[in-house]
Order: structure tokens, then sequence, then C-alpha cells
């Protein structure tokens, strides 16, 4: 069993020379453990298994905000958006006997048909099935570069039916982005029965598709040569994405608010009045002063939409046109401007969410940050759950917990409150909020004896603790990040 040192005696290797670097003796200890724990196992550990290929990374890029914010939106549905702008950029219907070549850049196992009907007539399609002359790849069907730099909003709309198609395969569909990536904007997924009709989908394109060089790929998931996914129409046209918003300040006064686009951490302050333009169905926050002059914030009213909201940030869909008005009132007594203290331990500048309810968050606050309120006003904050280096153990709230251990803190502001989002470091086994080499020993010890480090320290969460990859158990998969971690510490 592992005997708990005194607190004056941490956890050593004496064999090992520490002053002459951490590399080799660490690779030594890391390397034992990994031979062990993967040649002969450890009860209660699970085998070494290979990590699941990591998803295709997806780019996205949000809007400056200049004259007319772009969509940073990918695969969100046109849903009541008008037509303003009926500029077609690419068409394709199929209904040529042999596939279009100046359409089409690449294709594997497509076949043009016309054995599908619609309204008793053969329509002109696509057929993507296995192809059994080319088994390393899957039938893929990928349009020619189509300039669509400067046009302001796009796009894209197919038909698409199947045939043969076992539930859950699909039909993925992917653009070419502006940073050289393919991304995803939409997934077709099979139930089981063959299709009676053709469906369409319409998806509008995010800002990194509106370059010189956009393409689309079909991307047919199939397992035998029976199946079949079917595609009779694809068109790139333009509309008009942008709604308008528009900000008061009442009474009037000389001020600024902030405004935030969902999905980015940084905002701009404009002078109100200001009016400004958004894609349908963005997500913008609202950040007014806490006062201004002897003025106190009062409330948010928005006309045609959310009605009166009390609590300072305000977050709006664009839908539709808003005009989103600040109220202010003379100051009160109870209502004054302090500071709360967001911060984290311990490490600080942990990026934390804040807004006005659970599901109006946005990222906005560093944790080490002085931010200006009113008291009386309700702040909502979220922890993440795990950093690159830490993992949340729970909120402290001016010196006292808040039970439960909830990353998500709702806090009415009294003064100048400090919040804390108290962590621990990945891989400090020995509770003194330091990773180093102290820690090396007791790491593996915690690895090959989970029983004995349990009993050596009852108070700590092993797992919480060495869970370095975040797969949810110890094993030798966390070893080499573990090193990482405290190689680069």
């Amino acid at each position: 069993m592992l005997a708990r040192p005194a607190v004056a005696e941490r956890v050593r290797a004496p064999t090992l020379d520490y002053d002459s670097g951490v590399d080799v003796p660490v690779g030594r200890i890391i390397f034992a453990a990994l031979v062990f724990l993967a040649g002969i196992g450890v009860p209660g550990l699970p085998p070494v298994a290979a990590q699941d290929e990591p998803e295709r990374e997806r780019g996205g890029r949000a809007a400056d905000f200049g004259v007319a914010a772009q969509s940073t939106l990918a695969g969100e549905p046109r849903g009541t958006a008008a037509h303003q702008s009926p500029a077609r950029y690419f068409f394709d219907d199929f209904s040529d006997a042999a596939l279009n070549r100046r359409d089409w850049e690449s294709s594997v196992g497509v076949t043009p048909t016309r054995e599908l009907l619609d309204g008793g007539e053969p329509v002109g399609a696509v057929r993507l099935a296995w192809d059994p002359q080319v088994t390393d790849r899957l039938p893929q069907l990928c349009g020619v570069p189509v300039s669509l730099a400067g046009v302001p909003g796009a796009e894209l709309a197919f038909t698409v039916q199947y045939r043969g198609v076992e539930a859950g395969e699909r039909l993925t569909v992917e653009y070419l982005a502006a940073d050289g990536r393919w991304n995803t904007i939409e997934r077709v997924v099979a139930d089981g029965s063959d299709s009676a009709e053709f469906s369409r989908v319409v998806r509008v394109l995010p800002v990194e598709a509106l370059h010189d060089g956009f393409r689309v790929c079909f991307r047919a998931g199939v397992d035998d040569e029976d199946d079949a996914w079917y595609l009779g129409e694809v068109s790139v046209a333009g509309y008009d994405p942008l709604r308008t918003l528009t900000v008061h300040l009442h009474p009037p006064r000389d001020a600024h608010v902030e405004l935030v686009l969902a999905g980015r951490s940084d905002g701009q302050d404009f002078s109100v009045p200001f009016t400004r333009r958004f894609p349908v169905g963005a997500r913008v926050h609202l950040v007014p002063p806490p006062t201004v002059d002897e003025w106190v914030f009062s409330h948010w009213s928005v006309a045609r939409g959310a009605g009166r909201q009390r609590q300072r940030v305000l977050t709006l869909e664009m839908t539709e046109e808003i005009d989103a008005v600040a109220h202010y009132r003379p100051w009160v007594s109870g209502r004054n401007e302090v500071s709360v203290a967001i911060v984290s331990t311990p490490l600080a500048g942990v990026q934390i969410a804040l807004g006005t309810e659970p599901e109006l968050l946005f990222t906005h606050v560093s944790a080490a940050t002085e931010y200006p309120s009113l008291t009386g006003e309700w702040l909502t904050l979220l922890a993440p759950l795990r950093t690159e280096r830490m993992v949340f153990v729970g909120w402290v709230v001016n010196g006292e917990n808040v039970p439960g251990g909830d990353n998500l803190l709702e806090h009415r502001v009294g003064g100048d409150d400090v919040l804390l989002a108290q962590y621990v470091l990945l891989g400090d086994v020995n509770d003194d909020d330091l990773l180093d080499k102290f820690d090396v020993d007791l790491f593996v010890a915690a690895l090959v004896d989970p029983f004995g480090y349990a009993e050596a320290y009852p108070e700590l969460d092993r797992i919480q603790r060495c869970d370095v990859n975040g797969d949810g158990v110890v094993d030798a998969l966390d070893l080499e990040g573990f090193v990482d971690l405290l190689l680069h510490d």
C-alpha cells in the first residue's frame, strides 16, 4: 500500500537525477510503466487501444463588423428569408445523357440515369453507387470551382432520394472553404426504407464558402452494389441574407454599447444610436454600460422581438428587422456601480462564458477580469469543465464554496464581488497546485495501484487528476499526455 508522505516530505525517486532534466528519467519511468500496463495488464485497467480517428476539422470564421456582416452559421437553414437576388451561379438537373464535365470535376461510382419518375414522367438524375472497380473510395461527385467572391449571400440546394440503403448510412455534402479545407454542410441519413420521391434540401452557405474557388462535393455512404443514392438537381443561387438591427438609448445620452457576434470572444463598441445588418439567424449580444452620467441601466425593450428584459446582456436572433432600446433611469438607492472580479485558479485567464440565461451565453470575459456591474444585477457564468491543463472542481463566491460543483453559476451582484472558478491541474496527484518532478512517481503509482492511491489520498479524485486525455478512464493512454504536460509546464 502507498503511505501518504508528510507535507514537508514529497514523494521522490532517489535513483533519478532530477537536476539534469526530466526528459530521460521520466522517459524511463513512463516506458517501464507502459510496458507493464500494455504487456501484462493491470486488474481494473482497460488494455491499450488505438484512439478513434478524430473527425475532420471544420473551418469557421466570423465576419467583421463592417458595412454588412456575413453569415457565420454553417448549415443553417434558409427559413423564411425571401430571395432578393435571383442570380444563379451553378445549376445542373442532369438532363443530359452523359455527365457534364464542364460542371463536375471528379466522380467515382456516378452514372447518369432516367430510371426515376416524377409525376409519371422520367426525370434526369445521377446514381451514386458502389463501384467494384474502385473499392478503396466511396461514391462521390465533386463540382468544378465556382467563383462566389464578392457575393453577399448564397445558398446551396439539391434534391435527393435513395434506394436499398441501410438505415444510418449517409450522404455527406461538403464545400471547399477559402482556407482549403472541406467542411460538412449537410448529412442526409437513410431510414432504411426506399424514398418515394425526391426531397429538396436548402442550406445557406457560410461566409468561408464565398470565395473564388468554391466547390461542392457529395459523398455517398454505401456498402454493397444494391445501395444507391440519387441526385436530381443541384444549384447555387444568391439571395439577400441580411437583416437590420437598430440600437437606441432612452432617454438619449452620449454612450457606447458593446456588440458581440455569437462565436466571437471580442466585440466592438458603437456610439448610440447605430444601425447594423446581420445574417438571417445570426445571434447578436448587446451590452450597454451600467451607468451613463447620473443615470443607471433599467431594462431593454425590443420592438417585434423579445419584449422587456431587466438584465443588461441582451441576446437577439436576427430573424427579422429589430429595434432595441436600452432604458435608463435616474440613480436610486441600492443601484450602485461596482466591479465584479472574475478569476480562476490555480491558473489565470480561463475563458468564461457570460450571459443572461444558460441558453443565451456568449464568450465574453477572461478569468482575470474586473467586470463593471450594478448591485442587484444578475450574472450567469459558465466555466469550461476542462481546459488543456486543468479540470473544473467548483465555484467560490466571496470566499465561500458554492455547493454542488456545477460549472454554471447564477449570481446576484451584491457589491465588489469575487467570483472564482476553481480548478485542479491535470497530473497534480499530490495536491500541491503544482505539476513538477514530485508528481512523477505518484502518477505512475496511481496507474498501477489505484486502490493504494485511493487509500493514501482519499480526498482526491484519481480520475479527475489522472485522466489526461479526457476519455473518462485512467490507463496507459494518459501517459504520453502527462509527460507532455510535465515537460511544457
